[in-house]
């Protein structure tokens, strides 16, 4: 099942890098990911799509991601 996660970090060089490590040492693959700059000053969006379970998406969002909910097709 494909979970949505939205994170907002620091615009600095190595964040991107940093958060794609914390899922390949946890063994979860990222179906897409988007990042782009908020209305605040250096801080990004990043959203998340990672295919896994329920109990894989609860292990996520203890990293600190939340999950969007309400996504089209629940």
């Amino acid at each position: 099942m494909l979970n949505t996660f939205v994170v907002y970090v620091e615009d600095k060089p190595g964040v991107l890098a940093r958060v794609a490590i914390l899922f390949r040492r946890r063994a979860f693959n990222i179906e897409t990911l988007t990042v782009g700059r908020t209305e605040a000053p250096g801080i990004s969006r990043m959203t998340i799509v990672v295919d896994t379970d329920e109990h894989g998406a609860r292990r996520i969002e203890g990293y600190g991601f939340n999950q969007a909910r309400g996504q089209p097709g629940e």
